[in-house]
């Protein structure tokens, strides 16, 4: 009887040794638990901890990017979560229907406040889900400050950047020992069964904004050739301007130097007056040469019909 005896004294011991020792991953984090109770909590590596039912430790993982879906479900989810497999829709600040669907990253900080932050959890809801009702809320609320036009185009980032912050002070509130990483806004768009009209009020815009865009480009096309045409008009001027007054000044001087030559020397400005007189009339004379005829005799004269 000593062997089995010893048998069973061995067996307990290894039973109780390997309740003992504890491997936590990289990925995870442990709380040991004492008697119901958390002590403390330790990160990846080996632990050792009193048998159980003495301690014992609960893993959780928390360098994992968990994700959460709203506006939508995942088919893994359904049933489980007895959660609704229609999507979600909000009504915009002009009473617009919109359809959203939002993906949410969050990782674990706190492993002891999201097991056990949480104490009212008697409507049945897991904390996952209860993230995902803090989502919806905050989305209803900001986009019920957006009207439809802002909601599919601009409102993207602020809405992004308002839900993300009003989720994770409510996380905080209700300690669900969340971080959020991200809230990936997937789809933004209207309900199906309005999806044809928004589409023809959509193209209707387009249309629109593209007639304007013509309209300005043809009242902006000539403006350039317009003012080059006057830049070279006023270019001409300047130049028939400069010109003429060069001309002008060439001629006052000369007329200053002639008046003062012929104040000077009288007799001999007055010859050359005569002289450049007689040579413009002449240049636009028709000259007759007539024969040198003896004294006493004279010559019919014929002049040439013009």
């Amino acid at each position: 009887m000593s062997w089995i005896r010893r048998a069973i004294i061995l067996g307990a011991g290894l039973a109780l040794l390997s309740s003992s020792v504890w491997t936590i991953q990289q990925d995870e984090s442990g709380l040991v638990h004492r008697f119901g109770r958390v002590v403390r909590t330790v990160g990846p590596g080996f632990h050792l901890t009193l048998p159980w039912p003495a301690e014992h430790i609960e893993k959780l993982k928390t360098a994992v990017s968990r994700s959460m879906p709203v506006g939508f479900t995942y088919l893994e989810q359904l049933g489980a979560e007895n959660a609704d497999p229609s999507r979600r829709e909000w009504l915009t600040g002009d009473t617009n229907i919109v359809k959203m669907e939002v993906t949410l990253n969050y990782t674990i900080t706190d492993p002891l406040q999201h097991l056990y932050g949480m104490s009212d959890l008697s409507s049945g809801l897991s904390r996952d889900l209860v993230l995902r009702r803090l989502a919806e809320a905050a989305m209803t609320e900001s986009i019920a400050s957006m009207g439809i036009d802002e909601a599919l185009s601009t409102g993207k980032t602020q809405l992004r950047k308002d839900v993300l912050g009003r989720v994770q002070r409510q996380a905080e509130s209700f300690q669900l020992g969340i971080t959020l990483n991200s809230f990936n806004l997937t789809e933004v768009a209207p309900p199906p069964e309005a999806q044809n009209s928004f589409n023809e009020v959509t193209s209707a815009q387009s249309y629109r904004d593209q007639q304007l865009s013509e309209a300005a480009g043809a009242r902006a096309t000539p403006l350039p050739f317009a003012r080059a045409e006057a830049d070279r008009i006023v270019q001409q001027a300047q130049t028939a301007a400069t010109e003429t007054t060069a001309k002008a000044q060439g001629w006052s001087k000369a007329f200053g130097e002639l008046a003062t030559s012929l104040q000077r020397h009288r007799e001999i400005g007055m010859q050359r007056i005569w002289l450049q007189s007689v040579e413009q009339i002449l240049s636009r004379a028709e000259l007759t040469i007539l024969p040198r005829l003896p004294e006493g005799k004279t010559a019919p004269l014929y002049l040439p019909n013009k």
